[in-house]
């Protein structure tokens, strides 16, 4: 079986390390790969071969290409841009939800109202488009909030604030 993990990060890499301990697979493609992986073990350097092609239509064609089984993603941007109906349209297996259901983790207005809908306990929000409503609501609202921009934000997303007077209010958008 030929592998291709798509992503730079950490997870990534454990990923595409993985897959090369498999007796089932006998290639895996770090596409577009990071410098940790030339650190990998002597007996998997020829196992894993960093690639490094970005855009979604070339990685296609590279695993139709190259014969590749499965692309597994395992970073939340490729998957919000759609990496996996791109692969999928052109018949090619992938581990990772398309990019309509990515949707509820990288549009969190988009899910609070369908957990609100549904009638999923959760703590009192409101969404905002004009920043300065925005810090009017925290001035008013009289006890600590927490802002969330929309969209990804690798679980760095949420400022607390104490006060209106924050400096990090100034950075909603």
């Amino acid at each position: 079986m030929k592998v291709l993990v798509y992503g730079t990060g950490g997870r990534d890499h454990s990923l595409a390390d993985k897959y090369g301990d498999s007796q089932h697979v006998e290639k895996v493609y770090f596409v577009p790969g990071n410098a940790g992986a030339s650190y990998t073990l002597k007996g998997k350097r020829k196992l894993i071969e960093c690639i490094d092609i970005r855009d979604f239509n070339e990685v296609a064609k590279f695993c139709l290409e190259k014969e590749v089984d499965l692309v597994d993603i395992g970073s939340e941007n490729p998957l919000e841009e759609g990496l996996v109906d791109v692969l999928n349209r052109k018949g090619i297996s992938t581990i990772g939800p398309k990019r309509e259901y990515v949707r509820l983790e990288s549009d969190r207005a988009f899910t609070d109202d369908i957990l609100r809908e549904i009638a999923v306990p959760k703590p009192e929000y409101r969404v905002f488009d004009d920043p300065e409503k925005a810090k009017q609501y925290v001035r008013n609202i009289g006890y600590q909030v927490f802002v969330k921009a929309n969209g990804l934000a690798a679980g760095k997303g949420a400022i607390g604030c104490d006060d209106h007077g924050r400096k990090d209010i100034r950075k909603i958008r």
